[in-house]
């Protein structure tokens, strides 16, 4: 494995953290490396799919993030924490990589992401069987099944 990637990040959408991010990547002169995008409409969001090689989900909690799915949807290896939800749509280390939600574990998955021959067809697939409409039946058939073994 190569001991340093040469890659830029660009992050997409706004929050609290904005200010914090903006002052550390002035202070480690990452301006050509780090790209606070802001807010991306959501039709426009698969031409930054598209564009990404993989894609980096590093959240502390989520329920079922629907990011993880579209990027999917559009052939993209995701590293995600393994929080709520995630390992449920992660179901393989076909589709991307789950890991602990610590700095060391973060290098350690992009490295591996950036070093691994992924199958980006196999990926969009199993994004594609994804959709609402599936989603949907499965939701329905657990709550069915609920119900009906009170």
């Amino acid at each position: 494995m190569k001991n340093k990637l040469n890659f830029k990040t660009c992050i997409i959408g706004e929050g609290e953290w904005r200010e914090k991010l903006e002052k550390k990547i002035k202070k480690y002169n990452l301006n050509n490396k780090v790209f606070l995008i802001g807010l991306v409409p959501n039709k426009e969001l698969v031409w930054w799919y598209n564009a990404a090689d993989i894609f980096f989900l590093g959240s502390s909690r989520e329920g079922w993030p629907n990011v993880i799915n579209e990027a999917l949807a559009c052939g993209l290896p995701v590293i995600a924490t393994k929080v709520n939800g995630i390992p449920e749509i992660i179901t393989s280390e076909e589709y991307g990589i789950i890991v602990n939600r610590t700095p060391t574990d973060f290098v350690y998955a992009i490295q591996q992401a950036f070093n691994k021959k992924w199958n980006y067809e196999k990926i969009y697939k199993y994004g594609q069987s994804h959709t609402w409409k599936t989603v949907a039946k499965e939701v329905y058939h657990v709550f069915e099944e609920a119900l009906t073994n009170k």
